[in-house]
Parts: structure tokens; C-alpha cells; sequence
């Protein structure tokens, strides 16, 4: 595996400890957990060349999700400003209504070029590793506040659906998951040998 050089890359788990996102009642799996633990897995492999902002240290003196998630917002935008960011990536796991959901797919804010961009280079990526190929299209959106308010160029990934049962089950074995960290961080290293 290749390592970024000069690239900075900032890395965070979606939503936080209190406000934890999708969960699947079968596997008692919540999507905040599961992020953290690949999105530190992810960091170990880089060895320091890509940072994991932990937004649960932010987290405990809000009220709600919106104030903890623009806060994290803050953090990156100053971190940018003080040295410039080449790409935020936010993990997430997906839910549908009736559970049964499947696919992976990546979001971007639809007037950045660069987000669509790097939201190309992950999707074939996350689409493949779990052996199930879906064709979900990549979402071009201009509401979701992390993509839409920080400064770096920004991508929301979402590998698959955590409520449902069959595609949530790649998460119960460490093999699988280092399926999807491995996949994460080929699209890492295939977004930074860019200029």
C-alpha cells in the first residue's frame, strides 16, 4: 500500500456517541460505532498520514446532532484556514423504511467539480467490496450540511445499508471489515497521487 505524501486528508465518523445514527436491531450494531472503528482502523493503516477528527470529543455539551455536527464543521473549516485541507471525508452507514435496502453509494455537493470528482474515484470502490454489485449512482445534494459547509472538498461515504441484515453482516467479522477499510483506503491513496 502506498502512502500519501504531501496531501492532507481529514477523516470523521458520522453523527456521535449520543446522537448515533441507524442501527440494526439483529446485529446490535449502531452506524456511529461501526464508523469510528473503521475510521480508526483506516488512520492505523496511514500511520499518522491522514488524521481522524473524533467528533465525540466535541459532542457532550450539545443538545442535539445539528449543534455537535456544525461544530465538527468549525473544527475543520479553522483546521483548513490554518493549513489548507485536500480532502474531508465523513463515514456513514445507510437505512431504508422497510430494512431491506443494499448498496453503497457516495455523496457530494453538486456545485463542487473536485467532491464529484473524488465521489468517482470511492464509488467503484465501495461498490465492490462487499461482492454485490448494485449500480447505485453517485448523489449530488446541496442540503446535507457536511458536504455543503466546509471549505475542503468534501464526500460523505456510505458503504452500505447497516439495517439490513445481509448487507450488515460483513461488519460482524474483522475480515470484513478490513474489506471496507481496505477499500477506503485505496480510494484514499488513488485521490492524493492526483496534483
Amino acid at each position: 500500500m502506498s502512502m500519501t505524501a504531501n496531501k492532507r486528508i481529514v477523516l470523521s465518523a458520522g453523527h456521535d456517541n449520543i446522537y448515533f445514527g441507524a442501527s440494526s436491531n439483529q446485529y446490535y450494531l449502531t452506524e456511529h460505532q461501526v464508523s469510528i472503528n473503521i475510521c480508526d482502523m483506516v488512520t492505523q493503516m496511514f500511520k499518522g498520514k491522514i488524521e481522524f477528527l473524533d467528533v465525540d470529543q466535541y459532542t457532550r455539551e450539545f443538545s442535539n446532532i445539528h449543534s455537535s455536527l456544525k461544530r465538527k464543521i468549525d473544527v475543520i473549516n479553522t483546521m483548513h484556514k490554518d493549513n489548507p485541507i485536500d480532502l474531508a471525508i465523513e463515514l456513514h452507514f445507510n437505512a431504508s423504511p422497510d430494512r431491506t435496502g443494499h448498496g453503497s453509494e457516495v455523496l457530494y455537493h453538486n456545485d463542487s467539480h473536485t467532491g464529484k470528482h473524488y465521489a468517482d474515484i470511492f464509488s467503484p470502490l465501495l461498490e465492490s467490496f462487499d461482492g454485490k454489485f448494485d449500480g447505485r449512482p453517485n448523489l449530488h445534494t446541496h442540503t446535507k450540511a457536511f458536504i455543503s459547509r466546509t471549505l475542503p472538498p468534501a464526500i460523505i461515504l456510505e458503504p452500505l445499508f447497516i439495517d439490513n441484515p445481509a448487507d450488515a453482516a460483513i461488519l460482524l467479522t474483522q475480515r470484513g471489515r478490513m474489506r471496507l477499510v481496505i477499500a477506503i483506503a485505496d480510494g484514499i491513496n488513488l485521490s492524493m497521487k492526483e496534483n
